[in-house]
């Protein structure tokens, strides 16, 4: 399993301060734009090597990243990784479809969804319970200031194209020239958060200061299986018991009208065999045309 940010808190630091130098802001820095692209340069080194390890220590393994930028580390899987197996996971899909059944009351293991795209920018094609479709209900709540106000950019983005996107807000302002670019006023009636990620990063450090302490004492720790996929995918390939999850991994088709060598996510099958991407067709052609320039950046 990788969750590796390599260079930390201070690459991190410069990953905003030298875009910045030249008129570009950012929220997050970590999927695309020079942010994304040179974390996924600095983390190049130890993919390929991961790979290399693995390759001589357990060439049957399967790699699980973690690692942003998902996309980009994943091409260097599929270009470097001299055929080591891996996926890409991510919790957006499955944590934002919890979020969107809570906004029309919804419990989400009655209901079924069908999303895909690249990482970040995979989008919800289908929402259904009991054969219904649930987008009508969505459009109704998104006129409601409580849920609208949550995911402002998200659901300006659902009236562009139609579908909820599954990157959050903070995240997909960063991803287009809608918002951002468009200066202050912009900013600000979208509550873009300019500079979270450093804000984030800086909590993440306090806390494995106090993870590191935790660890020192005696006291229990609650132990439970969270919403991410990692046990899922080795419960299925130990047990050969079916799952499906959300993975990133070359596309090869599975989405028709993105490029076969492009890093997908989509419905993946796991069992014995491993993780295999399902056939998903065509995207809307909105979505393609939102999602390509990353691709190509990718």
């Amino acid at each position: 399993i990788n969750m590796v940010q390599i260079g930390g808190m201070d690459s991190t630091l410069v990953d905003f301060e030298i875009p910045r130098k030249y008129g570009l802001n950012f929220t997050i820095a970590d999927t695309t734009g020079p942010g994304g692209l040179f974390r996924a340069l600095r983390t190049y080194p130890l993919m390929k090597g991961l790979c290399r390890d693995m390759q001589e220590v357990c060439p049957q393994a399967w790699l699980l990243n973690y690692s942003n930028p998902m996309s980009m580390n994943m091409q260097t899987m599929a270009r470097a990784g001299n055929g080591v197996k891996g996926v890409g996971l991510c919790h957006s899909v499955q944590g934002t479809f919890n979020q969107l059944m809570g906004y029309i009351g919804e419990k989400p293991a009655e209901c079924e969804f069908i999303c895909a795209g690249i990482n970040h920018m995979a989008f919800y094609l289908r929402m259904r319970k009991d054969g219904k479709d649930l987008y009508p209900r969505l459009w109704k709540a998104m006129e409601r200031l409580e849920v609208y106000d949550t995911n402002k950019v998200r659901f300006e983005l659902m009236k562009m194209l139609g579908y909820f996107v599954t990157e959050s807000s903070e995240h997909s302002a960063e991803y287009c020239p809608y918002f951002i670019p468009r200066g202050k006023d912009v900013i600000e009636k979208y509550a873009v958060p300019m500079d979270e990620y450093l804000r984030r990063c800086d909590g993440i450090v306090d806390e494995f200061e106090r993870m590191k302490t935790f660890a020192k004492t005696e006291e229990p720790m609650h132990v439970h299986r969270s919403h991410e996929y990692g046990s899922t995918i080795i419960h299925a390939m130990v047990t050969g018991k079916p799952a499906v999850v959300y993975g990133n991994m070359v596309n090869g088709g599975a989405i028709s009208n993105l490029p076969a060598s492009a890093i997908a996510e989509a419905p993946t099958l796991v069992d014995r065999a491993g993780c295999q991407l399902t056939t998903v067709g065509e995207l809307p052609p909105q979505i393609v045309a939102y999602v390509m320039p990353h691709v190509q950046q990718h």
